[in-house]
């Protein structure tokens, strides 16, 4: 069971279309591409990354993107590259 995108009522889109409530599409295709947010490079805290990331999450749901990429530090070994406290 998925939510439907237009109205978060939740049915089975392998056996239906259409959403029973509001008739919306059966969420089976990507809409978008791959999300990307950054959450370290801002000097956000914590919480602040969290918010953002669980923000990320409920708009790559929503808007049905292929992925969600989270940048949280410089790739490498060398440099400061966690989030602050």
């Amino acid at each position: 069971m998925r939510e439907c995108p237009e109205c978060s009522f939740p049915f089975d889109h392998f056996l239906e279309n259409y959403c029973p409530k509001c008739n919306g599409p059966a969420p089976r295709d990507i809409r978008e591409g791959m999300l990307e947010v950054d959450v370290a490079h801002a000097g956000e805290t914590w919480e602040h990354a969290r918010e953002k990331i669980v923000e990320a999450l409920g708009q790559a749901i929503h808007y049905r993107h292929a992925g969600l990429k989270i940048v949280h530090g410089y790739g490498s070994t060398s440099g400061h590259s966690i989030i602050g406290s």
